[in-house]
């Protein structure tokens, strides 16, 4: 096979006989690396974003977001990947034929139908694998070092991932050993149930198989048997997957879940009270007291080895700590919250900072309905160009459902949904970033226990045993007192919720601006507490102007001249190609968008830029219409343009 010159271009020109729904993006040419400032992220299937890219260079590589199409890849490097690949199936199960890719260096993409993490030799000795969103890989015609990739063209269409690649993928720890002897006790039957009521579906297409292997694993570390485990999942869990599983098929999966699962089932059974108070006071009779604590020589604190303090989002989000932000109504806290879990859900930066990797976003919202849920997070992925990822919504809008109780003597009881969550999140391997919107939700505060120090202290202990126990981060957001808005500290109802939280953040509108909202941190433990940073409301996204690519400027300036100019045209007075200047009222609506007073030329090419772009349209002048921008939809544009003349006609014979 010769190497195509002209991958990218040749690649576009295939699509206009064969569209495509996958998302791409240039990659260097004859290299991997991306092309573009934010590279995966760009990925698009915008036929006219593709023509320009291969317009600008047609020798560009073509990288593909598998997760686009609902597909991951086991990427194969050499001869050794082939050995580890082989002895992965001899231990687990052959793998079906599937689509296949060889690559340049002798190596081979295998694509699968599913859900996988993006990994560099973590299934295997020179395996990787890509998808969910954060790893991308090159496709035919690309070229790399002179060679081609190629597609095997006896190979099938992509088949379902082998359900045991995903398990060898979570984080490995060491395996939870069985806590009672006794399967299907009622309360873990009940428990069970509540998670599987919860849990997410199987859909056809999207990581089924490894999404029932996931519940399958989960539901029998709660302590109930397979038999039980299938009657509980074919009533509350199999009707909602798309399409259900048959009675076979779910019988087949609990059996290999229970064969292959890392922890022990029952692991997280609750056995009953008469067994844990006889085992605790068995404990207690006969382990001899703790060794006194001698003092240790400074000597040896210095050259201890300590690892650094551990961070989702760096100067901001303290990996596995209760976080609370702080901001009264009205102040984009939700949307915040909501953008930082999109974020880290498909490895997005933050504010320039790159986050973690792998991490999965829960979302409780018991405050916002799901129709606007949805309008803030599509407007913000929009925004901010963010692949899809693997998080979860939780709508709790009309649900009582508070982690726990506290009382006024510090006791925090456990409510039926701290259960069901903690199901729910160990059932997610890796890392987890909870979103608690609100606070005074999740936990329900009995007489005054919200301003007693005490009951305090114990109820952010509970959220952190929360975190701990599920390998989780969670940010709880709340409304400040206002005592401490006159402190100036955004904290809560009494001194006890600005000291006992071991990390604090407020949003608060900056003042005489209408979008703009400064976040700060008030306290940090472990960390500096850094400068506040400025954000503004930037078409659905809460955003530093600052740090704004120039790109995205003018892409901005772009969308707001076009509002601008479809709000005039609404007016009767649309701006005209060739009038000398663009009127106040319209640059003021503009600055208020960006930011900043653009000049008349910057809004005469912004506006040009957008005809091609299909964004605006343009009138000409005729004895019924009046020229100028008009909105995209041509009918809309005419009528708008004969209403404009009929205005004009009127207020002439007026005067």
């Amino acid at each position: 096979m010769i190497a195509s010159q002209t991958p990218f271009a040749d690649y576009v020109a295939a699509l206009e006989d064969e569209p495509s729904a996958a998302k791409v993006f240039p990659c260097v040419p004859n290299g991997k690396a991306p092309a573009t400032a934010h590279g995966l992220k760009e990925a698009t299937a915008d036929l006219r974003q593709l023509r320009k890219w291969a317009e600008e260079n047609p020798a560009y590589n073509v990288g593909l977001d598998p997760h686009s199409l609902g597909l991951c890849v086991v990427d194969i490097d050499g001869q050794d990947g082939e050995d580890a690949w082989a002895d992965l199936q001899i231990e687990n199960g052959q793998a079906p034929p599937t689509a296949t890719v060889h690559t340049p260096r002798g190596g081979r993409h295998l694509y699968f139908q599913g859900v996988l993490p993006s990994t560099a030799g973590k299934l295997g000795s020179h395996i990787d694998t890509r998808a969910s969103g954060t790893g991308y890989v090159l496709i035919p015609p690309s070229v790399v070092g002179g060679k081609a990739y190629r597609h095997d063209d006896a190979s099938p269409p992509p088949t379902t991932l082998p359900e045991w690649v995903a398990p060898r993928l979570q984080t490995h720890h060491q395996p939870v050993k069985a806590v009672v002897a006794d399967m299907d006790l009622p309360q873990n039957v009940q428990r069970a149930a509540a998670y599987l009521r919860n849990a997410a579906p199987a859909v056809e297409g999207q990581g089924g198989d490894n999404r029932t292997y996931i519940v399958a694993c989960e539901v029998l570390t709660l302590g109930v048997s397979p038999e039980v485990a299938l009657d509980l999942m074919e009533e509350h869990w199999n009707p909602r997957c798309e399409p259900p599983w048959d009675t076979d098929d779910l019988t087949a999966k609990l059996a290999h879940a229970q064969a292959y699962q890392q922890n022990e089932p029952g692991a997280w059974a609750l056995g009953s009270t008469e067994a844990a108070f006889g085992e605790a006071v068995a404990k207690l009779s006969s382990s001899p007291a703790p060794a006194a604590t001698g003092p240790v020589p400074f000597r040896d604190v210095l050259t201890r080895t300590v690892a650094p303090v551990a961070e989702l989002i760096p100067g901001l989000l303290e990996r596995n700590t209760v976080t609370f932000l702080s901001a009264p109504g009205a102040s984009h806290k939700s949307r915040l919250a909501l953008q930082w879990g999109l974020c880290l859900d498909s490895g997005t930066p933050v504010f320039g900072r790159a986050v973690e990797q792998g991490v999965t976003f829960v979302y409780l919202s018991y405050e916002d309905h799901a129709d606007e849920v949805a309008r803030r997070t599509q407007a913000i992925s929009r925004r901010l160009n963010l692949p899809s990822g693997d998080g979860h919504y939780l709508d709790l809008t009309q649900r009582d459902a508070p982690l726990a109780v506290v009382d006024e003597s510090g006791e925090c009881r456990p409510e039926p949904f701290h259960d069901e969550l903690r199901a729910f999140l160990r059932s997610i391997p890796g890392h987890k970033f909870i979103v608690a919107d609100g606070t005074y939700n999740v936990l329900r505060f009995a007489g005054a226990a919200k301003i007693n120090e005490t009951s305090v202290m114990a109820a952010i202990s509970f959220l952190q045993r929360l975190c701990d126990e599920t390998d989780s981060t969670l940010l709880a957001l709340w409304h400040p007192s206002q005592a401490g808005q006159e402190r100036g500290d955004a904290s809560g109802w009494s001194v006890a919720w600005h000291n006992a939280p071991r990390a604090r953040l407020s949003l608060t509108a900056v003042k005489d601006s209408e979008d703009a909202f400064e976040l700060k941190v008030e306290k940090r433990n472990h960390g500096a507490k850094g400068k506040p940073l400025t954000l503004h409301f930037d078409n659905g996204a809460m955003l530093p102007r600052s740090e704004a690519a120039e790109g995205d400027q003018g892409a901005h300036l772009t969308r707001a001249c076009v509002r601008v100019a479809c709000m005039a045209a609404e007016a009767g007075a649309p701006i005209q190609m060739n009038s000398s200047r663009v009127g106040k009222w319209q640059l003021d609506e503009i600055e208020r968008d960006i930011g900043r007073r653009p000049t008349q030329r910057e809004v005469k090419d912004a506006l040009a830029a957008a005809l091609p772009a299909k964004l605006l349209v343009y009138v000409r002048t005729s004895r019924h219409r009046v020229a100028g921008y008009y909105p995209p939809e041509e009918g809309r544009a005419q009528e708008l343009a004969r209403e404009a003349k009929a205005k004009q006609v009127e207020g002439e014979t007026h005067v």
